[in-house]
């Protein structure tokens, strides 16, 4: 499952590399089509975070700071980290 997810994320960067952040609810709709089971499409994408493909910001965790209540999939973790060093002025 993990590989068909994979080429999903770079077929749909190809698209989409201007903004590649998704909502959980859009990335599971998206993704998903009636293909992956809700559960088990969290659990590969939850491996595919701690292996460094993506970034899974799950419910919650942006919480404290009331920055986002939603899940968010980043789906090109190389377009994050120049986001965020544009930002900081690097």
């Amino acid at each position: 499952m993990c590989l068909e997810l994979q080429k999903w994320i770079a077929q749909w960067l190809k698209g989409h590399r201007q903004y590649p952040v998704l909502e959980w609810k859009e990335y599971f709709s998206t993704l998903a089509g009636g293909v992956f089971p809700q559960h088990k499409l969290r659990l590969a994408t939850e491996y595919l975070h701690e292996a460094g493909q993506l970034i899974f910001f799950r419910e919650g965790a942006l919480q404290e700071g009331g920055l986002a209540h939603e899940s968010y999939v980043i789906l090109d973790t190389d377009w994050f980290c120049r986001s965020i060093r544009t930002c900081l002025g690097s």
